[in-house]
């Protein structure tokens, strides 16, 4: 009787072992897979949908990024080329599911902007990503632009800085269009 009591307990301690080890796999595999953070309620009871704060921008670039972006208008005028401004990395960048810590790497690129990207057309394939950036700009912004130099690169999308206030003319940015891979 004893002996069947022991047999009994092992079976019981080993199916509870087994459950253990497979909620686990099941929750890793839901952790792997997971797209997206936290469900926000955005119902009535959240906010007041009916008067939502937002105003529409009176120009979606600054005054910089709208010289480069009239300066490439005009390059490209006629090219299979299109422009495209403020595109969000994650527009552009993929991961592969299985990527180990998926949404870290999602969280880096999802609110990232960049400043320009030429689209070559029809299928609007991205093709360069322009940064409107100044010599001016601080230290700490140049530091935080090697992780988007990066990934572009890493993604195989070419990247050029043009500085607005520089000495940049038509040639020599045309030029640069052309090195970048551009047929224009």
């Amino acid at each position: 009787m004893a002996q069947l009591i022991g047999v009994a307990i092992l079976f019981v301690i080993g199916k509870v072992i087994l459950d253990y080890v497979k909620d686990q796999g099941n929750s890793t595999k839901r952790t792997k897979n997971k797209k997206s953070g936290e469900v926000i309620d955005l119902s009535e009871a959240w906010i007041n949908t009916g008067t939502l704060p937002y105003h529409l921008r009176d120009y979606p670039l600054n005054n910089r990024e709208l010289a480069v972006y009239e300066l490439l208008n005009n390059l490209l005028e006629g090219s299979n080329y299109t422009i495209n401004v403020k595109m969000r990395m994650a527009d552009l960048l993929t991961l592969p599911m299985q990527t180990s810590n998926y949404q870290e790497y999602m969280n880096r690129i999802k609110e990232r902007t960049l400043d320009i990207v030429i689209l070559e057309s029809p299928r609007l394939k991205p093709v360069l990503v322009v940064n409107v950036e100044s010599q001016k700009d601080h230290k700490k912004k140049q530091l935080a632009d090697q992780f988007r130099d990066n990934a572009l690169t890493t993604a195989g999308l070419a990247n050029i800085y043009i500085d607005p206030n520089g000495d940049q003319n038509d040639s020599s940015l045309l030029q640069s269009l052309r090195s970048a891979g551009l047929a224009i």
